[in-house]
């Protein structure tokens, strides 16, 4: 026992010697103020370099480090007489114990203190690759971006390619490539009247077992414009419903898609106003909301295509296919339907108010749900015993109005 109180009051005297040589003698404190002011003093000075992240984590980790180790040793020096008395260790064990707990607490706080300290390095290295990523992504843009502008086919499918798996590495950037792709089909295939596109000879042949009518047979987009609508057809789930959730819609309104090959297409609230999309194929394709108001689809594929709650108003729809098209509550006001074939098609709630009809095919077709329509309508579409009419046109029969 004797030893040990020896030894404990060895190192309070020493811990006291060297405390009061720091802080109670004047000179000694002014010499270590004088020196971390000239430590400090590159900091503030308006010359000295940006530090980087990393640099600011490690000065501050130091630092943090160096306050901690005074802190504990002034903690030791202040409190291990009061803990010493108040704890009163008895036997050499106790006091044995009571040595080991301050060592442990000491070791333990110094740990928080490393973790603490490696967890602020790891997020500085974090943000230093992230930024190296960003860099890297808008060179790869600007690139991408400049190959559309060249003459070269190739090259313009190397960029549009290129700026698709730009969008699948870097979410933020996604819309602005669509904009970006969206804006150059509005640029390069704009409606121009009946003539054929500038450049058909680069154009990909139609699918095959397709037959388009003979007017828009020959008729399809460029390579290039073709691959932008295949890029934009497949954006994934994720970006599809960021798009649904901030209420965004592909532009392509006024453009010239005539032949386009657009099968499960993913084209949802897509605007299309007034777009020429003749002999398009559309098969399995979702317009759902779509605003396709004046398109002109004529002879265009649209089986099983989704064009729920699309608007569809004064759209020409001659000669179309919409063999089990999805049509419910799309709006079909003074749609032109002029010889489409409509069997198995989906008009729960579809509003057909002055749609044109002559020629349509309508054997089978459940028309029950529909809205809007009239007994002159009908007269000149096609229909059989099997077609199913509204309660409000229906007669004792059940039969349609007239069967050409």
């Amino acid at each position: 026992m004797p030893r040990i109180r020896a030894v404990l009051r060895a190192t309070r005297s020493f811990l006291g010697r060297r405390w009061r040589v720091v802080l109670r003698t004047p000179r000694a404190a002014r010499r270590a103020v004088s020196a971390v002011r000239r430590a400090l003093a590159p900091l503030a000075s308006a010359s000295w370099p940006v530090l980087t992240s990393r640099a600011t984590v490690t000065i501050a980790g130091l630092l943090l480090g160096f306050a901690a180790i005074v802190a504990m040793v002034a903690g030791v020096w202040l409190g291990w007489p009061h803990l010493y008395d108040y704890l009163a260790p008895q036997t050499a064990g106790e006091r044995k114990d009571v040595v080991l707990i301050v060592v442990q607490v000491i070791g333990v706080t110094g740990i928080l203190f490393g973790l603490i300290f490696t967890y602020q390095r790891l997020r500085a290295a974090e943000r230093t690759i992230q930024v190296a990523q960003e860099g890297q992504i808008t060179e790869r843009f600007t690139r991408a971006i400049g190959q559309l502008g060249e003459p070269k086919l190739e090259v313009r499918l190397g960029g549009i390619y290129a700026l698709e798996r730009i969008a699948g590495d870097s979410p933020r950037d996604h819309w602005t490539i669509v904009e970006v792709l969206t804006a150059y089909v509005r640029e390069n295939a704009p409606w121009k009247g009946d003539s054929e596109p500038a450049t058909a000879a680069d154009a990909p042949a139609p699918a095959a077992n397709v037959a388009l009518p003979p007017a828009v047979s020959t008729v399809r987009p460029r390579t290039d414009i073709q691959a932008i609508l295949m890029v934009l057809g497949r954006r994934p789930e994720r970006a599809r419903t960021e798009e649904r959730r901030n209420n965004l819609a592909l532009d392509l309104g006024g453009t010239d898609l005539r032949g386009a090959q657009l099968i499960r297409a993913r084209l949802e609230r897509a605007d299309l106003l007034a777009a020429h999309l003749e002999g398009a194929i559309l098969a399995g394709a979702h317009l759902e909301g779509a605003f396709l108001w004046g398109a002109h689809l004529e002879g265009a594929d649209l089986r099983a295509t989704h064009l729920e709650g699309a608007i569809l108003t004064t759209a020409h729809l001659e000669g179309a296919d919409l063999w089990d098209a999805h049509l419910e509550g799309a709006g079909l006001w003074d749609a032109h339907l002029e010889g489409a074939t409509l069997w198995d098609a989906h008009l729960e709630e579809a509003n057909l108010s002055r749609a044109h009809l002559d020629g349509a095919h309508l054997e089978g077709v459940d028309l029950s749900g529909a809205l809007g329509l009239t007994r002159q309508q009908l007269a000149s579409a096609i229909t059989d015993e099997n077609t199913l009419l509204p309660d409000y046109l229906r007669d004792q029969g059940g039969a349609p109005p007239s069967t050409p």
